[in-house]
C-alpha cells in the first residue's frame, strides 16, 4: 500500500463514521422483516451452504425471494455475531461504504493521471475553512476531495442505513474493487491482478445481479486509453483485456438465471418492457439531479408514475434531455475523456435495474450507488476546468475553498437528517408519507407502526387512506383486518380478511391470520388447518408459527400423526424451541 493510500484510508475512515456513527443503532425496516428478522435461514451458520443451492432461504414470502447467496451469507455471520441485534449489520455497511470510498479514491487517482484525461491547466490551491494549510489540487488530492464527498454525500444513505440495501452497497463494493484491480493489472504483474479482479466480479454478482456490467466498462476503459491508437489495435486491445471478464460473464449470467427463484417475478407488478424503459429516461435525470441537489430524498418512490406513451411531454422531454447530455460528452470526449467515461459508467451500470428488465418502483434510491462512482468523477472533472475558467486567480483559494467547505457542510447535514429518519420505522415511514402522501405502501408501514403500539385507532386512520389510494393492496386489507379483531370487532374483521384472501389466496401472511382468526375467533380448527398447511407450504416449511397452530388444531381434531408431522417440520426450522418440544411431548 501507497503512503498515498494509507493516509486517504485513514482519511476516508474517519469521513465515514464522522458521517454515519450515529446510524448503527438504526433499526430493521420493511424488507428487512421478511429477509432478515423472520427468516430464519439466517439465523443459523448452517444453513450458509443452502443460500448457495436454494433461492427458497432468501425469504419466508414467496414473491420476494431473490437469488444473492453472499448477501445472505453476509446476514448470517452479522445474526450470529448480534443475536439479532442491528448493530453488527450498520457496521459491516460502515466498512464497505469505507472500501468503495476508498475505491474511488484509487480509481479517479489512476484514470486522472491518463493522458489528457487531467483536465486543470495551471496549478490552482484550495483554503478549505477551519485547515491551516492550502491544499494543491492534484489528481490525488482533486481523487481524495471526490472519495470524501461521496463518504458523507446523503445519497448513500439508504444503502448504508437500510440493511436490505446491503444487495446494492456489496454489490458496488465488488465491483468497484474489481475494477481497481483490473486497472492495477493493466501496468503490471497483470495475470495476478486480473485473477483477483475476475474473483471480485463474480463476488460482485453474488451479491446481486447488476455486477454483472464489468466486462462492459473493462472493454470501455482500455478503448478509451488506447484513444492514440489506430481503430482496429484499439478493438483488438479491448477485446483481449476484456475477453475473460466476458467469458466469466457468460459464465455467471448463465449460474444467476438457473438459480432465479420465477416465484420473484410475482412481485414485480405488470407494466410492460417498453413502458418501464421510457420511464427510466425520466429516472436518470433524476438520479443525476440528486449528486448535484439531494433534496426530496425518501425510502419509497412507489408514487413515481410509470410513462405509457412516447408521445407523453415527460417522456420527450427526458428523451431529449438524455440525448443532449450524450451528445455534448461524445463531442467532448477528446477534451474531456473523463466525462465521457463517467457517463458512459452511469448508463452501463444502472441499465441491469433502469432498462428493460420491469422492476417493481420506477425509481429506487439504492439503484444509483453503482451508477455514481464513476458519474461523479466524470461531472467532478467539468467543476474542476470550471473552477479554472471562471474564478479569477487571485480569488481561487478562498473562493472555491469557501465554497466547498459550504458544501461538505450541507452533505453532512442532509446525511445526519437521513440517518435520524432511518433510525426506526415511526420516523422512517412518518418521512416517507409526508413525502407521497398517496402511497398506500407508506401508509400501511406506518399503521403497522402504530398496531404494535397497540394504537389501533390510528393504525386505522392510516390504513384507510391506503385503501383511499391503492383499494386492492392486500396487506392494507389484512392489516386492517388484524386491527379491527384486536378492537374485538369480529364481523368486520373477518369480512376484511376474507377480502384479503380474494385478493391474495396464496400469501402466507393472509392465510395465516385468516387461519388463526377462524381458529380464534370462530372455533373452526377444521377450516383453520388447511389455511395454515398453506401458510407453510408457501414458505417452503419455514413458517414454524403456522406449523405450530396447525399441530395444535390437528391434535383438536385427533389427527395425532398430522400434528406430530406439523411439530416436527416446525423444530426442525426452530430445534432450540422449547414450546414445541413441550408440544411434542404432549
Amino acid at each position: 500500500m501507497t503512503e498515498g493510500l494509507k493516509k486517504a484510508a485513514w482519511f476516508l475512515g474517519f469521513a465515514v463514521v464522522f458521517a454515519y456513527g450515529t446510524s448503527i443503532f438504526g433499526g430493521y425496516h420493511f424488507d428487512d422483516g421478511h429477509s432478515v428478522q423472520s427468516n430464519v435461514a439466517v439465523h443459523s451458520l448452517s444453513n450458509i451452504p443452502s443460500f448457495w443451492t436454494d433461492p427458497t432461504t432468501s425469504s419466508m414470502i414467496p414473491e420476494n425471494r431473490v437469488y444473492r447467496p453472499l448477501v445472505y451469507t453476509f446476514y448470517a455471520f452479522c445474526w450470529a455475531i448480534g443475536k439479532g441485534s442491528t448493530v453488527p449489520f450498520h457496521l459491516m455497511k460502515m466498512a464497505m461504504h469505507w472500501l468503495v470510498c476508498l475505491s474511488i479514491f484509487s480509481m479517479w487517482s489512476y484514470l486522472w493521471r491518463r493522458p489528457g484525461w487531467w483536465p486543470l491547466r495551471e496549478e490552482i490551491t484550495v483554503r478549505l475553512l477551519f485547515f491551516r494549510r492550502s491544499i494543491l489540487l492534484t489528481q490525488e488530492t482533486s481523487a481524495l476531495f471526490l472519495a470524501s464527498l461521496f463518504a458523507i454525500h446523503p445519497v448513500g444513505s439508504e444503502c448504508v442505513d437500510y440493511i436490505s440495501s446491503t444487495t446494492s452497497l456489496q454489490c458496488a463494493m465488488f465491483y468497484v474493487l474489481a475494477y481497481v484491480f483490473y486497472l492495477r493489472g493493466r501496468e503490471r504483474f497483470r495475470a495476478k491482478w486480473i485473477a483477483l479482479s475476475l474473483l471480485f466480479y463474480f463476488l460482485s454478482v453474488a451479491s446481486k445481479e447488476e455486477g454483472i456490467t464489468l466486462p462492459a466498462m473493462v472493454f470501455i476503459t482500455e478503448w478509451l486509453l488506447s484513444a492514440e491508437e489506430k481503430k482496429i489495435s484499439r478493438i483488438k486491445r479491448a477485446s483481449k483485456i476484456a475477453a475473460p471478464f466476458v467469458g466469466l460473464g457468460l459464465v455467471l449470467a448463465y449460474w444467476v438465471f438457473a438459480f432465479h427463484s420465477p416465484e420473484g417475478d410475482e412481485s414485480r407488478g405488470f407494466v410492460s418492457s417498453s413502458h418501464y424503459f421510457m420511464t427510466q429516461w425520466r429516472a436518470y435525470l433524476h438520479y443525476m439531479r440528486l449528486w448535484f441537489w439531494p433534496w426530496g430524498l425518501n425510502a419509497d418512490s412507489a408514487t413515481w408514475e410509470f410513462s405509457t406513451s412516447i408521445f407523453d411531454s415527460r417522456v420527450i422531454q427526458a428523451a431529449i434531455g438524455n440525448l443532449v447530455i450524450l451528445g455534448v460528452a461524445f463531442a467532448k470526449r477528446r477534451v474531456f475523456p473523463a466525462l465521457w467515461f463517467g457517463l458512459l459508467w452511469f448508463y452501463v451500470t444502472i441499465s441491469p435495474a433502469s432498462s428493460v428488465v420491469v422492476l417493481a418502483e420506477a425509481v429506487n434510491e439504492r439503484r444509483m450507488y453503482l451508477a455514481y462512482l464513476g458519474f461523479i468523477g466524470g461531472s467532478f472533472t467539468l467543476v474542476l476546468k470550471a473552477a479554472e475558467v471562471m474564478v479569477a486567480p487571485r480569488l481561487r483559494e478562498w473562493k472555491i475553498g469557501i465554497f466547498a467547505t459550504i458544501v461538505m457542510i450541507g452533505l453532512f447535514l442532509g446525511t445526519q437528517e437521513r440517518n435520524r429518519v432511518w433510525r426506526d420505522d415511526e420516523s422512517l415511514w412518518k418521512d416517507t408519507v409526508e413525502k407521497n402522501p398517496t402511497s398506500g405502501r407508506a401508509h400501511n408501514n406506518l399503521a403497522l407502526v402504530y398496531m404494535a403500539r397497540s394504537d389501533f385507532g390510528r393504525a386505522i386512520a392510516h390504513l384507510e387512506l391506503c385503501e383511499k389510494h391503492w383499494s386492492n393492496y392486500v396487506y392494507c386489507l389484512l392489516n386492517h383486518g388484524v386491527a379491527l379483531d384486536a378492537l374485538g370487532k369480529a364481523d368486520e374483521a373477518e369480512r376484511y380478511l376474507r377480502k384479503a384472501y380474494e385478493v391474495a389466496p396464496k400469501n402466507i401472511h393472509v392465510t395465516f391470520h385468516l387461519g388463526r382468526f377462524l381458529e380464534e375467533k370462530r372455533s373452526k380448527c377444521a377450516d383453520a388447518v388447511p389455511l395454515y398447511l398453506s401458510s407453510v407450504h408457501g414458505a417452503g416449511g419455514r413458517y414454524p408459527a403456522a406449523d405450530y397452530r396447525a399441530g395444535a388444531c390437528l391434535a383438536k381434531l385427533k389427527r395425532w400423526p398430522e400434528a406430530i408431522v406439523a411439530i416436527r417440520r416446525a423444530l426442525a426450522v426452530e430445534p432450540e424451541n422449547g414450546f414445541g418440544w413441550f408440544s411434542l411431548g404432549t
